[in-house]
């Protein structure tokens, strides 16, 4: 920041030459509790110097005592004209911890400028102790950085690519807040931590850095600086940073009192160039760059210049899936949700019902594993479900093209499909009637396993070969039903069957 400003005037004889500029504290505030980096630089163009060049060497460090006077000596003599100015505008930069926060003082006064007369080589300095402006340091604000709360947070999910390249997604969110002071960020680093042959990613034509390119940050609808390109670290070794350098004068700045919630963003590559399976996690990282020093988010206060930059320690996103293609699994309404008292033996209930969207290319079905979890308070007669059919569309699908399994093994004795003999039951799946606890509730959870292949295949030592296949942007809509036996029926008149697929 600025915290003085002097003009220096030349004489009406002759031109000047000045050799040296004396600057110093103010007699009651030290400068180095304050500031650091004190530097003379010209606020006009006279001659040949130029308006904006400096004046001399920059102190760094400055002192804790006062009445020190700080000595600037420009390499060739600064010469003023007869009759002309020189400004001096005095900077140096305000320290984190500053002692004088809050208050106004004098920034500094021009002590003594050493000057001699170009014609007569007379003297022609003065020793003048001028006090400079008042400057105010504002208290220094803070910045939090942080996720977004979770249920805002990009969720982990898959993300598909197109042959053209042109799908853009969401990838990571944080947010930042600002306290006391506005804050300008100067640069964003995220890291992109990259897991690809430890999940069986292909690698063949695509890489795991090339998935997702042309990142870009964005504030609500407005984008935050240029597009990102992906760097590698030594660690991780499938993965590495995307660097967002705003640099001075372009600063994206956060009003006191204010939040910015920011969002990255990144196409999916074409298929070509996909590492199809590799999972990206995106963060902002303690030490983005590995130099111990950087941080993800650079930042200073606006009105104080202390350094705000963070995160101390590393916020992490959600895992990103890279595919070509992906399934989108929607749960469906059941047809009805009781079971009617008093349903006799062989009663069909639908007791689960879904929907599968092929996106971004064919899908291939293999297994799917259901959560089973059944209820029952008879002590005598026990509430059970057998021959499980599976339905594509409204219409039955052949036994050779699938099998239902009670998720114990694939013997005829743990197939639910037809051919099969098991069932599901709390009597066959914990031996437990509502008896063995006082008639109150039994309740036992199980696995249902659906394979698109057929027992006759897997026991004949096959590898389970079969496939659903849904088209591009192709839906199906799957019901899988069960004949119903005992539901509502024995000891007590009271007994209550639930099934939960």
């Amino acid at each position: 920041m600025r915290i003085g400003s002097f003009t220096i005037t030349a004489g009406a004889g002759e031109d000047v030459d000045i050799t040296k500029i004396n600057i110093r504290d103010n007699g009651t505030q030290d400068l180095g509790g304050d500031f650091q980096n004190l530097r003379l630089v010209a606020g006009n163009t006279i001659g040949t110097v130029i308006a904006g060049s400096a004046i001399g060497t920059t102190i760094g460090t400055l002192q804790t005592s006062v009445a020190y006077d700080y000595e600037f000596s420009p390499v060739t003599a600064v010469r003023i004209p007869n009759g002309n100015k020189l400004i001096v505008d005095v900077y140096a930069d305000v320290l984190t911890n500053a002692a004088d926060t809050a208050t106004s003082f004098v920034g500094v006064k021009l002590y003594s400028v050493t000057a001699t007369g170009v014609s007569t080589s007379a003297s022609a300095g003065e020793t003048s102790n001028e006090s400079g402006q008042s400057v105010y340091i504002a208290a220094s604000g803070t910045l939090t950085i942080e996720n977004v709360p979770t249920s805002s947070q990009v969720q982990a999910n898959i993300v598909n690519s197109s042959d053209t390249g042109s799908n853009e997604v969401e990838l990571y969110k944080f947010k930042l807040t600002a306290l006391t002071e506005a804050i300008d960020v100067t640069r964003f680093i995220i890291t992109d931590t990259i897991v690809s042959t430890t999940y069986s990613a292909t690698e063949t034509n695509g890489k795991p850095t090339t998935s997702i390119t042309n990142f870009k940050l964005f504030d609500g609808a407005t984008q935050i600086g240029g597009i990102g390109t992906l760097y590698g670290t030594s660690t991780p070794t499938n993965g590495g940073y995307i660097d967002f350098n705003l640099g001075t004068g372009h600063e994206f700045i956060i009003n006191a009192g204010g939040e910015k919630v920011i969002t990255l963003k990144g196409l999916v590559n074409t298929f070509a160039y996909i590492s199809s399976g590799a999972t990206h996690k995106f963060s902002l990282d303690a030490d983005p760059i590995e130099d111990d020093t950087t941080n993800a988010v650079v930042a200073r206060g606006h009105d104080s210049s202390a350094d705000k930059s963070g995160p101390a320690s590393t916020l992490n996103g959600n895992e990103i899936t890279v595919r070509r293609s992906y399934p989108v699994v929607t749960r469906e309404n059941l047809p009805s949700s009781t079971l009617s008292p008093g349903s006799t033996d062989g009663a069909t209930a639908t007791v689960s019902k879904f929907k599968v969207t092929a996106v971004g290319g064919e899908i291939r079905l293999k297994k799917m594993t259901f959560s089973v979890t059944i209820s029952d308070t008879t002590t005598s007669t026990a509430l059970s479900l057998s021959n499980f059919r599976l339905f594509r569309n409204g219409v039955q699908i052949g036994n050779s093209e699938y099998d239902i399994y009670d998720g114990t093994g694939t013997a005829a004795a743990d197939e639910l499909s037809p051919g099969g003999t098991a069932t599901l039951s709390t009597l066959k799946l914990n031996n437990s009637l509502g008896t063995k606890n006082g008639a109150t509730e039994t309740t036992t959870s199980t696995r249902m396993i659906l394979v698109f292949s057929t027992t006759a295949e897997l026991a004949g030592g096959g590898d389970g070969e079969g496939e659903e296949v849904i088209s591009t942007g192709g839906t199906n809509t799957y019901e899988i039903k069960a004949d119903i036996a005992n539901a509502h029926r024995g000891t007590p008149a009271t007994d209550s069957d639930s099934i939960v697929v």
